[in-house]
Parts: C-alpha cells; structure tokens; sequence
C-alpha cells in the first residue's frame, strides 16, 4: 500500500473484498498512516477487530490535525495499547516496512518491537523514514518470495489538503507525486467525491467513495490468482 494519509483506510474495503474471493495474503507492507492500516490487519487478520481499533482511534483524532505534536501523542498511545511489546515475528500476516538505508537504498525492517518501529515510521523527521526520500520499492520485495505482488494507492481524482502544511505537507506531496506519475507500476484507485487527505471522515464515507474502484480492482486481481494457481499446478514459472 502506498500511503494516502487517511484515504489509506479504503485498504479495510479491498481487503474484505479479496478475502472474499478466498484469496490468501501471505505479506503486506506500507509507510506512514499506511503502515498502522495493514500492521492492525497483520496482527490478528481480522477485518473486522481492525475496524473497531480504528473506530476508536479515529474517534480520538477528529479533532485533531495530521502530525502535529497533540496528533503524534494520541496515535503513540493509541500503538502501544494495540501491540504493547508484540514483535513482527508473532503477526499473522507477514509484515515488512519501508526504511532508507546506506543514505538512498530502500530496505525493509523485518525484526524487532512493532510499537517502537511504527512510531518511528510515523515520524517524518527521521533519516530513515521512507517518506524522506521516496523510493518504487514493490520490485525489492520480490526478493522475499512473492509470486503475485501488487503495489495499489487509493488517490481522490484530484488530490487536496485541509490541515497539512509545512514540512509534513513537502513529505507527503512528495510522496503522492511519484505515486501518481508512476501509474505503470502502481494501481491508482480514484474517486471523483472531493475528500481531502488529511481530514477524518466516517470509515462508511471512505469505503463508499472508493467502492466502484475497489470492485473493478479485485476482478482484476481474482484473474491474474487464477492464472497463478493454474500455472502453478501445471508446473509453469509465474512471472
């Protein structure tokens, strides 16, 4: 998932929907807000536990805008109630997350307190936040395995802020810049309803506006899964 501030919720819908086609998620990764998006779903692969975590969340946010020291308290709390000392080994969803390394290269953190590195994903001052210096880093993951991966982002038809300025503005725009200019290797799932990034709306609101997008991406998704289990029972490499 490449992160869209709060638009990163609209992961809940397409999950349920490839859930729904028995497909299996063995990996999943993210950054920034994205990155607490798919660890609560990495924790117990529950659609609805990660609802209702989010529920309550959200609920203590609404008031409060992206980043600021007030948000970044809230959210931290918020971390070390849901994973307290859990580690990445002990999810049910493998999870690996972004981090820049040797000054430019795109790793992945794979061990270690889930709290302590989603708090430090979340801090968009840190060197090695892969926000920093925006990377494709979906081709690198193959390197773990992976037959089928696919990289999505969840962008409205024309992108706008409510709260966000500054140096998390210059990070996040960043980010959204080469997500939007790299179509070919990126799904976009748009919706034309203008919600802003950065504003907390009702997660029946999210879900709807990018329902249409999600259903013609899972199609997509549920042929090249059956394409995969054909060819790999007829011992054909996927590529």
């Amino acid at each position: 998932l490449y992160s869209s501030l709060y638009h990163s919720l609209a992961l809940l819908n397409l999950l349920k929907s490839i859930e729904q086609e028995e497909i299996k998620i063995s990996m999943i990764s993210s950054h920034g807000f994205g990155s607490l998006v798919v660890a609560l779903y990495a924790k117990e692969r529950s659609i609805s536990s990660v609802e209702w975590s989010l529920f309550k969340l959200l609920k203590e946010l609404k008031d409060e805008k992206m980043y600021t020291p007030s948000w970044r308290d809230k959210v931290d709390r918020f971390i070390d109630d849901e994973f307290k000392n859990l580690r990445l080994d002990q999810l049910k969803v493998k999870l690996v997350l972004p981090q820049v390394v040797a000054g430019d290269k795109i790793d992945f953190i794979t061990k270690g307190n889930i709290a302590s590195i989603l708090k430090r994903n979340l801090l968009l001052t840190a060197a090695d936040n892969f926000l920093q210096k925006p990377d494709i880093y979906h081709y690198t993951i193959e390197r773990f395995g992976i037959d089928i991966n696919l990289a999505v982002s969840f962008i409205p038809e024309t992108p706008s802020f409510e709260h966000l300025n500054g140096h998390s503005y210059g990070v996040i725009t960043r980010l959204l810049g080469l997500v939007m200019n790299s179509q070919e290797d990126i799904t976009l799932i748009k919706t034309t309803k203008n919600l802003s990034l950065d504003k907390i709306y009702p997660l029946a609101d999210i879900n709807d506006s990018y329902q249409d997008g999600v259903n013609i991406y899972v199609k997509q998704i549920s042929q090249i899964y059956t394409k995969w289990q054909e060819d790999s029972s007829s011992g054909f490499q996927f590529q």
